[in-house]
């Protein structure tokens, strides 16, 4: 629903415009419809046509989430428990990572995940050369190690080992020029200041399509990450 239009999404959604597209053409297909079983409603209205366009996408994943909602409570079940049952998925008792996002307060913010064990931190919306990644990326290769060595002073267990993520924007291939194997390099780089920490670089292009975003990224990560060489 973020960043609507860009990349090939959906235009943007304005619920007022789409309240009465809802109440003429989604309401009546709704109303006293069985929702002992998820599956088949989410497969209909992801399938659904309307003036012979699908659904938007926000439309779709609202109302997955209400049917996946409403036939938790016909059933006495939990959402999960009724995601499990329906794709016939072991039910994995053990608590999902939890995200934290920092936004612009990517110091202090860090603090606090570290203090409250958050699993994955910080986003850090590294979305400015100039400011905040450095036009050889020193910047990020800074905050990178000062984030490693902030959880590694402050964290109250040494089992609490946190996956470090980090959302680009697309600006580690305005610094390399859209090359792959530069931004692969730039990239790989950044492991040794992570010390250990698992480290996940989100959005290191912005193609602006879709097939050459696929083809940028899939670049980049055989480079970054090539396959092992046989014996």
């Amino acid at each position: 629903m973020q960043y609507s239009g860009a990349g090939g999404r959906d235009p943007l959604f304005l619920a007022e415009h789409f309240i009465p597209f809802l109440n003429d053409h989604i309401k009546p297909l709704l109303e006293g419809r069985d929702v002992d079983a998820f599956l088949p409603n989410a497969r209909f209205f992801d399938k659904l046509r309307i003036d012979g366009n699908l659904l938007h996408t926000a439309v779709r994943y609202g109302l997955s989430q209400a049917l996946l909602d409403a036939t938790a409570l016909a059933s006495g079940r939990l959402k999960a428990e009724v995601v499990c049952d329906e794709w016939q998925l072991p039910c994995v008792p053990e608590a999902i990572p939890l995200f934290g996002q920092s936004g612009d307060d990517r110091y202090i913010a860090v603090d606090k995940m570290i203090l409250k064990g958050v699993d994955v931190l910080p986003h850090a919306l590294i979305n400015n050369v100039e400011e905040k990644l450095g036009f050889q990326g020193e910047k990020l290769r800074e905050y990178v190690r000062w984030l490693s060595d902030r959880i590694l002073s402050l964290r109250t267990s040494p089992r609490y080992h946190p996956t470090l993520h980090i959302d680009v924007y697309g600006t580690i291939g305005l610094i390399f020029d859209m090359d792959p194997v530069r931004c692969a390099e730039y990239i790989a780089s950044l492991e040794k200041e992570a010390q250990g920490l698992p480290l996940y670089i989100e959005g290191p292009v912005d193609a602006g399509n879709k097939p050459d975003q696929i083809r940028l990224l899939t670049a980049i990560t055989k480079r970054a990450d090539p396959p092992p060489v046989p014996a």
